[in-house]
């Protein structure tokens, strides 16, 4: 029951760490103005695409579009990981 626990309470932090990232992604897209979706402050994010007519999801960043192949961050759970 305790390792659960630590588990879950590694789940919760990486969640609200990644929240917290996302919220400053957004707070600086919109700070910024950017104006379409080709515009730079766009495109430098990383984006996902869920195509419907082949169940793939891909992964987008700048003009590269790549199936995505799953993250890992490494055994350290703790450790705070926004990659690219």
């Amino acid at each position: 029951e305790f390792e659960a626990a630590k588990q879950s309470v590694r789940g919760l932090r990486a969640l609200i760490a990644a929240g917290v990232v996302h919220r400053q992604v957004v707070d600086g897209l919109v700070s910024c103005e950017a104006p379409s979706l080709e515009s730079f402050e766009w495109l430098r994010q990383v984006r996902h695409y869920w195509d419907s007519e082949t169940d793939v999801l891909y992964v987008a960043f700048a003009q590269t579009r790549l199936p995505y192949g799953f993250e890992y961050n490494g055994r350290e759970v703790d450790a705070a990981c926004v990659t690219p």
